[in-house]
């Protein structure tokens, strides 16, 4: 690795691992991969129904005060979001570009997109150092 960092894998005993020359590490589990939703937001789904109090997400105001959001309040939020993108007939064919701040509204927006269908398209600015 050109970093220096060393990788270390903890795997399942079946696990193969391949080192190309060109560094390309491939690793293969002999373990079959157990049932999983079709769709990522069909967890978010069950756990906003089996644990409505779960904090899913949390992030620090300027002023130190926290914005807390749970399981129950994204869903909430991103079917209202999802409301308004079909409204604006959002979808595959007319994406929704958002200029890319990681913040909780970010998550919210894309979840909307993500229940609707819909292409977001995040931009990063570029800055300098």
């Amino acid at each position: 690795m050109k970093s220096g960092r060393r990788l270390q894998i903890t795997a399942h005993a079946t696990t193969h691992a391949t080192t190309y020359a060109d560094g390309f590490l491939r690793v293969i589990s002999g373990q079959l991969l157990g049932p999983y939703s079709s769709r990522l937001t069909d967890r978010l789904l069950h756990f906003a129904d089996s644990t409505p109090k779960h904090r899913l997400v949390a992030m620090r105001h300027r002023g130190g005060d926290w914005a807390r959001i749970s399981d129950v309040q994204a869903m909430r939020s991103g079917r209202s979001i999802a409301e308004y993108l079909i409204h604006c007939s959002a979808s595959a064919e007319r994406p929704v570009f958002i200029l890319a701040v990681n913040n909780v509204q970010h998550l919210l927006l894309t979840l909307g997109a993500m229940l609707t269908g819909t292409l977001l398209i995040p931009f990063q600015r570029c800055t300098s150092p």
